[in-house]
């Protein structure tokens, strides 16, 4: 039995890397992926196993942000892409390319995702890990496979996915 949720955060390389194990381990509950560059190429084809969000700098000279856009499309329901206007390394203060709007929001935002599933102190619980993940107006987040019809997703206020703009403001 684990103490907790499992969660994975990476950057860049390492960004891939999270991406790659919430595709492939079921022992993640989620997952933060930081301008991974194989994350739209290599790995875009499969869904994360895991909610996962990923955080992608507009003007990125090491992701082409081509495949990055067609992610978006693939609208995987475990997955949530984030574009920001910054360039690559964003997040690390050590950077010339450091935004500190951008790596707030980033922070923010996955912080909101991990709290969400359970971690980080008291929040909202996650209890199923598969299926696409719905946050109603209370901020509860369920997962299924398919609909639910016990009418609490009749308020729900997004999902997480990939599509530009949907679902929640993690």
């Amino acid at each position: 039995a684990r103490g907790g949720p499992v969660f994975i955060t990476g950057y860049c390389f390492g960004g891939s890397v999270a991406w790659r194990m919430a595709q492939t381990c079921d022992e993640l509950d989620g997952a933060s992926c930081y301008y991974g560059g194989y994350i739209a190429t290599r790995f875009a084809d499969e869904a994360p196993g895991c909610a996962t969000i990923a955080h992608f700098g507009r003007y990125d000279p090491m992701v082409d942000f081509a495949p990055v856009e067609k992610l978006i499309e693939k609208a995987h329901p475990t997955a949530q892409i984030f574009v920001y206007e910054a360039g690559h390394g964003f997040n690390s203060d050590r950077r010339k390319d450091y935004h500190p709007e951008s790596a707030d929001l980033a922070k923010e935002r996955t912080l909101m995702l991990f709290r969400a599933l359970g971690g980080l102190g008291s929040a909202p619980l996650l209890t199923a890990r598969r299926g696409k993940l719905n946050l109603n107006e209370s901020g509860k987040a369920c997962v299924h496979k398919e609909p639910c019809h016990d009418g609490h997703h009749d308020r729900r206020r997004g999902s997480l996915d990939s599509r530009a703009g949907a679902g929640p403001r993690l």
